[in-house]
């Protein structure tokens, strides 16, 4: 999830960002930190 989400997070703060993992859509939650990524929950959507 980590490599999908590279270029797509901001600088700092909360994110939402759905990316493919597999062959499978996942919605990512989280905070960047400091330039740390932080994933919150992740999640199929229905």
């Amino acid at each position: 999830m980590l490599s999908a989400l590279k270029g797509l997070t901001p600088v700092s703060g909360l994110f939402e960002e759905t990316v493919i993992v597999g062959a499978q859509k996942v919605t990512v939650r989280g905070m960047v930190i400091d330039g740390i990524v932080k994933i919150g929950t992740a999640f199929t959507p229905p």
